[in-house]
């Protein structure tokens, strides 16, 4: 054995302190576990705003210790803890890792089935979000973006008795096909059929003296799978009462402002950029405005009249966009049949109170974002509990405690269901007038009579 000893000064400085001291490092960890283990990144720790609160003040992790400038280092943390608390990864088999540790008595992630062909279908759904589906007037139900890889499927609803929207299901699946909203909606309904222990009260199923809540109506935008798996899901379930072509006009109504968007998106093909589209292609745009007025028809014969009217001038026109377009509505017509009073098969009284549009689902789906988007799935079912747990909080509050969500919200909630409710009755005036001009109109043009009283007096007797 030989030792050498040396002598003399070191003109280098000292090495840097690249190792993490281990109280830092496990101040480190409990930072992670804090923002989420499963959601967490160096870039998303190192901006978020209450980075300062974690550590006691300092705006910064190197203020922490000079090791942490180097931001592979906190990856490496994240990725050694996430290993930890989820084995399984942070995808489907984590969300199945993560449903086998749900408590028994209030479990969330109800389902999660895996198919052969890859797609999957997670339902995310508590007892207490079940019970809405029977104190619901009426549901809506659309995807959200960006929140995962995959597509979150949500069927939202509103609480009047809080004043805020509510979420009764989310439904992750990565298939846009029309089985996999069919399973996907036959598992929320089930599930909440099974929670509450009878059957969802349907509107259009129900005599109107049966019970105080019913789903009046279901509001949908124009995607192809989520109504094709309705209707096959209603015709499965209901199949003594009739098919999907049966069901489908009677219970669904298209959000108008989606509609209203794909009317402004067709009269700008074609238009190159640059061009004023009022200067181009006057009569195309002209077509596109008479589309408007299809949601205001109420009488069948009008409706089919100005369709084949507009029909017949889109092939004059040649114009190949409103052809297809026309094409697309005619091979999918419960487009056409949920849109307009002259076409749906529901109620009249259940047509008039309920929405119009889905302004309902979008203002959830802004909900849902803002509590993160870009996530993994387990990340972002972990999220999506504690925003649907805030809201039942929200509502035991007000119940039990009289504290409202926002001061003078009943106040402006009363005054907000009177102008509701005043605007219905002037939206059905206005409707029923237009149809009293209408039909004096189609008298006079018969031939019938010319003498304007007498031609009251006939519309009188035929409302009569």
């Amino acid at each position: 054995m030989m030792a050498i000893v040396c002598f003399g000064e070191h003109n280098h400085p000292p090495p840097p302190q690249r190792r993490i001291p281990p109280a830092v490092k496990d101040e480190i960890v409990n930072i992670i576990k804090s923002f989420g283990t499963g959601e967490a990144t160096a870039r998303r720790i190192v901006a978020s705003p209450i980075l300062p609160i974690m550590l006691n003040g300092k705006t910064t992790l190197s203020q922490e210790h000079i090791s942490l400038t180097n931001q592979g280092v906190i990856n490496y943390l994240i990725r050694k803890e996430r290993c930890k608390e989820y084995p399984h990864g942070t995808d489907f088999l984590g969300v199945v890792h993560l449903s086998e540790k749900q408590c028994s008595s209030n479990r969330y992630i109800r389902q999660a089935i895996h198919n052969d062909d890859g797609s999957f279908v997670i339902l995310c759904q508590s007892k207490q979000q079940s019970e809405l589906y029977f104190h619901s007037n009426e549901i809506q139900a659309d995807k959200t973006f960006s929140r995962t890889q995959c597509r979150e499927f949500e069927i939202n609803g509103y609480c009047p008795e809080t004043s805020q929207l509510t979420t009764l299901s989310r439904i992750f699946i990565n298939s846009e096909s029309a089985e996999a909203y069919e399973l996907a909606f036959r598992l929320a309904f089930s599930t909440a059929e099974v929670d509450v222990g009878r059957k969802i009260p349907w509107g259009h199923l129900l005599p109107f003296s049966e019970t105080e809540y019913r789903i009046k109506a279901i509001l949908l935008d124009e995607h192809l799978g989520q109504m094709q798996g309705l209707g096959q899901y209603f015709a499965s379930e209901y199949r003594h009462k009739g098919d999907a072509d049966w069901h489908i006009p009677q219970i669904v109504k298209i959000c108008q402002v989606h509609y209203r968007r794909s009317i402004t998106r067709l009269s700008k093909k074609g238009v190159s950029n640059g061009i004023i589209s009022r200067y181009f292609k006057a009569d195309s745009l002209e077509v596109c405005a008479r589309l408007l007025e299809f949601m205001d028809f109420i009488r069948a014969q009008h409706f089919d009249n100005a369709l084949i009217e507009i029909q017949n001038i889109a092939i004059g026109l040649e114009n190949k966009y409103l052809t297809n377009w026309l094409e697309h509505k005619v091979k999918n017509p419960w487009i056409f049949q949920c849109l307009s009073r002259a076409t749906t098969m529901m109620n009249a009284t259940y047509w008039m109170d309920t929405s119009f549009t889905t302004n309902i689902a979008e203002s959830a789906h802004a909900q849902s974002q803002r509590d993160g988007t870009k996530l993994t799935l387990v990340a972002a079912i972990q999220r999506a509990a504690k925003l649907d747990g805030r809201f039942f909080e929200a509502r035991a509050a007000t119940r039990n405690m009289g504290v409202p969500i926002r001061y003078g919200l009943a106040k402006r909630n009363i005054n907000r269901a009177a102008k509701v409710n005043e605007k219905r009755k002037d939206k059905g005036k206005e409707l029923e007038t237009a149809n009293q001009q209408t039909e004096l109109m189609m008298v006079a043009l018969s031939g019938l009579t010319a003498n304007v009283s007498e031609l009251t007096k006939i519309i009188k007797d035929k409302l009569i």
